[in-house]
């Protein structure tokens, strides 16, 4: 905004501005109206990045530039809204001083507006998709992770349980006075852990059918 008044500023200062009200009107709607195209072109092109970004699996976007980026869609949204409201009512209120020509093209920059205000709001939603997306994913790391954890608890939760009860140093404990306990308890571990092995891998073969 400040841009174009300072334009009409200088076009006034070298006597070549506006001369009426109607003038002024039109000069100050139309400029601020056409610049904010650009903007919406560097939203879109963030959106595609990101989206780019999502579908290659070795890298992922940053959760926070998607955040900043919909509020700063969401607070320009905030911006024009008001200002193709005001457009409308200066239309609609059929003032003697615009001619025909100006109130066509104050028209045209609602019908402007009314575009970007559709732009910005597929913006928003382009943006919540994108991090639902990653929340999914990272959801589904940490389900993945806590599987994994769980299987190796459920491994060795057995095994440290036989090892500790065993490693009492009181008289009673069977096998210490056979020189083949030892070995024998080494291999009822490894076919405890197979067993157990087997166990999760059929649950989670049942999981997956399901």
């Amino acid at each position: 905004m400040l841009i174009s008044t300072e334009d009409l500023r200088d076009a006034l200062l070298d006597g070549t501005g506006v001369s009426s009200i109607s003038d002024l009107t039109c000069a100050l709607i139309d400029p601020l109206t056409h610049r904010m195209q650009d903007t919406l072109w560097q939203f879109e092109e963030q959106l595609d990045e990101f989206e780019e970004q999502l579908d290659k699996e070795a890298y992922q976007p940053d959760y926070h530039q998607i955040t900043l980026l919909r509020r700063q869609v969401i607070a320009l949204k905030r911006c024009i809204k008001p200002r193709r409201q005001a457009i409308y009512d200066l239309i609609d209120t059929k003032v003697n001083f615009l001619s025909l020509g100006q109130r066509r093209l104050l028209g045209e920059a609602n019908n402007t507006l009314s575009r970007y205000i559709e732009e910005l709001d597929a913006c928003i939603e382009r943006a919540q998709v994108l991090q639902q997306s990653i929340t999914n994913q990272l959801n589904e790391q940490l389900n993945q992770r806590m599987y994994i954890m769980s299987v190796v608890a459920a491994l060795f939760l057995p095994l440290g349980f036989l090892t500790g009860l065993l490693g009492i140093n009181i008289r009673g404990i069977l096998g210490t006075e056979n020189p083949w306990a030892f070995t024998i308890f080494i291999l009822a571990l490894v076919v405890l852990s197979c067993c157990r092995r087997s166990i999760q891998t059929s649950e989670m073969d049942m999981k997956c059918g399901n």
